[in-house]
């Protein structure tokens, strides 16, 4: 399991190409993606010089149209960062089928259906990818911009498994489960016991619940909350739902793709060049 997760960031990094659809330009070690429009869009960065991240961030959604009553609406973006993780970055291919070659990661880690500990890593990965971070850090801090990684892992996981019976999050999962693994009878995915979480969600899922999660297409899209991050983080969790309403952090170890605990390596954009140096900030 540690060799196939020490080539996962090589490897989505060497196809970001294909699955931002992004000139490679933009995602090599020395591009600053904050001087990047298109890359800043998609982050929903404000002040380029005085830069604060949300973990709703618009390329989350389905045309970067922020709207919490439809989270993961870009699911295939998502679904592309877990192919690759998975069985490599030639299924990415179109009509690639797995047979024989070498074990996968997804064979090697058991994995034969999405959940929510899957799309939460896929979502962090995607923010990492897009971020001025060139390492992903050992110690769960991006070097440059801060951002808690661990943190923002552990607040989809626990959103995702509170909500996993919606019929919206089981239709994303759906589509997912059909593009990842092509098997129809994976759809009905379930979180299992392992994935039960002691921390309740509080006024942010009342303000979803209310709201109604939605695959209506001409739902309309929500105007961002003024930032609320702690005194020196440039990440807020509540942006894009009520004022004062983030998303409280889970208590539960949780692993990258399921639930067994587990301590992520630290990796470059490029090959692993050692680990990151990012300040811990406390949320």
């Amino acid at each position: 399991m540690q060799t196939g997760r020490s080539d996962i960031i090589h490897n989505l990094h060497n196809n970001a190409d294909n699955i931002f659809g992004l000139p490679k330009s933009h995602f090599v070690t020395t591009c600053e993606h904050l001087k990047v429009p298109t890359v800043v869009e998609m982050l929903g960065v404000k002040d380029t010089l005085n830069p604060t991240y949300s973990i709703w961030y618009p390329f989350l959604f389905k045309d970067m149209r922020v709207n919490m009553r439809k989270l993961f609406s870009n699911w295939k973006l998502l679904s592309q960062i877990l192919k690759v993780a998975l069985w490599g970055q030639t299924s990415l291919a179109n009509g690639y089928v797995r047979c024989g070659g070498p074990i996968t990661n997804g064979q090697r880690w058991q994995i034969s259906a999405i959940t929510p500990g899957c799309i939460a890593w896929a979502a962090m990965l995607l923010m990492f990818l897009l971020s001025p971070d060139s390492e992903f850090p050992g110690n769960g801090t991006g070097a440059v911009s801060k951002i808690l990684y661990h943190s923002v892992f552990q607040e989809y996981k626990q959103l995702l498994v509170i909500k996993w019976g919606d019929p919206y999050i089981q239709a994303i999962v759906a589509e997912m489960n059909k593009f990842v693994f092509g098997c129809p009878e994976k759809e009905k995915s379930t979180s299992g016991m392992a994935e039960d979480l002691t921390v309740q969600i509080d006024a942010a899922l009342a303000t979803m619940d209310a709201a109604g999660l939605t695959d209506d297409e001409n739902a309309k899209e929500d105007t961002p909350h003024p930032v609320m991050s702690p005194p020196g983080s440039p990440l807020t969790l509540d942006e894009n739902l009520a004022d004062g309403a983030g998303i409280p952090s889970s208590t539960v170890s949780e692993n990258i793709m399921s639930s067994e605990a587990t301590t992520t390596t630290t990796q470059g954009r490029g090959r692993s060049r050692g680990r990151g140096r990012g300040r811990h900030i406390v949320m």
